[in-house]
């Protein structure tokens, strides 16, 4: 009687996460294949047992007598209430899902915002504005450092639920676009700072040998990033195509 009755205890808890859910599911099937023979075994050890201390004149005490009921009442209710809490179980999982449906939704939904947010760089090219343009890139970053913490989390939700995992291409997209715009701005920052030391700070402190190290390595990077932006992208490309004007003229009287 105690197994059937610590049985459901356990069963009738209601789930609040898909981890309380599959665990509750697994319980369920696991006692329709192995617990209920077990038990349904001792309880018929128990009828045999009573028969047997009937056949030999052997008394039973009323504790005896009550439990053997209880037994049989739980084998004649136990099939009811397993099939009560399997439909139960369905409804409880079809409220989970949703739920999760909801979750996943709207991180879809942050991902495309921040995707065109890392697409509106396209159209940056204000080198007054570029503190500002470094500050967002900085803060789509760590919003993508959380997204992709996230997609685990919902992919181990979807694998729980028995799903296929998403994808998530767009975060992916948003990761990879932005890339570019971070090097562009991460460059025109580095120039300015660099030139103003080159031109204007000590000469003795500076290594002719390190500046046009430095210099060229600034010039490759913006050759590289106004061919990639192309015409597509005037904007940027006239950040990388001004960044190595300037290295030029630099360089030229180096």
């Amino acid at each position: 009687v105690k197994s059937f009755e610590n049985f459901q205890t356990k069963i009738s808890k209601k789930p609040m996460t898909e981890v309380e859910l599959v665990e509750l599911e697994e319980a369920l099937d696991k006692f329709k294949t192995d617990e209920s023979k077990r038990l349904s075994d001792e309880f018929a050890d128990i009828k045999a047992w009573q028969q047997m201390l009937f056949n030999t004149g052997h008394l039973l005490t009323p504790d005896d007598f009550k439990s053997v009921r209880a037994a049989a009442e739980w084998m004649q209710s136990i099939a009811q209430i397993l099939d009560n809490r399997d439909k139960e179980l369905k409804q409880e999982r079809e409220g989970l899902e949703d739920k999760f449906k909801e979750q996943r939704q709207k991180f879809t939904e942050d991902v495309q915002s921040c995707l065109k947010n890392v697409e509106a760089f396209r159209k940056y090219g204000n080198m007054r504005q570029m503190e500002e343009y470094l500050e967002k890139i900085q803060g789509l970053k760590e919003k993508f450092e959380r997204f992709q913490f996230e997609v685990e989390n919902l992919n181990q939700k979807e694998e729980l639920l028995g799903w296929e995992a998403t994808d998530f291409e767009q975060l992916t997209e948003a990761i990879t676009k932005l890339e570019p715009y971070e090097k562009l701005w991460n460059l025109a920052n580095d120039f300015t700072k660099q030139s103003h030391q080159w031109i204007r700070g000590p000469l003795f402190q500076l290594d002719p040998e390190k500046v046009d190290s430095e210099a060229n390595a600034m010039w490759k990077t913006a050759y590289k990033l106004e061919a990639s932006f192309g015409d597509d992208q005037a904007e940027p490309a006239s950040v990388a195509a001004h960044v190595k004007s300037q290295l030029d003229s630099f360089k030229a009287n180096l």
